[in-house]
């Protein structure tokens, strides 16, 4: 969760571990940006309210056949860039969540979820850039991984295939979403996609998960993982939505990777 505008922080209404909804609002940046907005929408209102009214007595001199046709038209035309005019700046203003006051910007979640991270910048008083990275929001129970395994092992994997995530001693279901038929011409592996089915808390950020995946298991198999799956242990971290590759290994064989993103199941639609 970033900045959307430069100027200092002057509220903080969440802390490491709160839960947040979707819209919620997180910090408040007091920005010249947001000024600037504001008065941007203010005089494309006032615009606005002077061309609607200009257009209403236009069309009623026309009525009456005081003015001409021409007049009208020209009266329309302005009230229609002016509304136009308006939009623009009414959805600029929404856009950077530019709160009532005019004067700042409201730093909002987009996912509903817990903050996970919060960095040294979120202070109050503190002054931030756009872009400035402030929180991490994650929802493990809506994540997919995204997995490079060797060209023979993914040869064993179809969409559809079960896989298991196992977690704090917790089995959890998963299945293959998808696999590329292309190779990665840096890591000559291809990539996986799984995705997990069951709804846990018990996968977090920075954890480590053991997934396990069998080209062979049925769409109700609950046997766990077994010497000979296709199987990878992974430490678990969500960043703003981008995925990363995990190396799978051979059963119990497998070695140590690190998942550096899971992503949120609703950018998939």
């Amino acid at each position: 969760l970033t900045a959307r505008a430069s100027g200092a922080i002057t509220d903080i209404r969440k802390r490491l571990g709160d839960p947040v909804s979707r819209g919620e609002t997180v910090a408040v940046v007091l920005s010249p940006d947001a000024s600037a907005l504001s008065a941007s929408l203010t005089s494309a209102k006032s615009r606005l309210d002077l061309a609607r009214t200009s257009f209403e007595r236009e069309k009623t001199l026309f009525d009456s056949k005081i003015t001409s046709r021409q007049d009208l038209e020209r009266a329309q035309s302005e009230l229609a860039q002016a509304e136009a005019e308006y939009r623009r700046s009414e959805s600029s203003a929404r856009a950077a969540r530019v709160t009532s006051d005019g004067q700042s910007v409201a730093i909002a979640s987009q996912i509903n979820g817990r903050i996970t991270s919060v960095t040294a910048a979120a202070k109050l008083g503190a002054y931030v850039s756009p872009e400035t990275e402030l929180f991490r929001i994650s929802d493990p129970s809506k994540i997919q991984i995204e997995a490079a395994v060797p060209v023979l092992d993914a040869q064993r994997v179809r969409p559809g295939d079960q896989a298991s995530i196992e977690s704090n001693g917790q089995l959890l279901a998963a299945k293959v979403r998808s696999v590329t038929p292309s190779v990665d011409a840096a890591s000559r592996a291809a990539t996986v996609v799984l995705e997990v089915t069951e709804k846990s808390e018990t996968l977090q950020p920075g954890q480590f998960a053991r997934a396990c995946q069998s080209g062979d298991a049925g769409a109700n198999d609950k046997r766990g993982i077994e010497p000979g799956d296709l199987g990878l242990v992974a430490a678990v971290h969500q960043t703003d939505g981008v995925l990363a590759r995990l190396g799978f290994g051979h059963g119990q064989t497998a070695g140590f990777a690190e998942l550096l993103a899971v992503k949120e199941d609703h950018h998939l639609a």
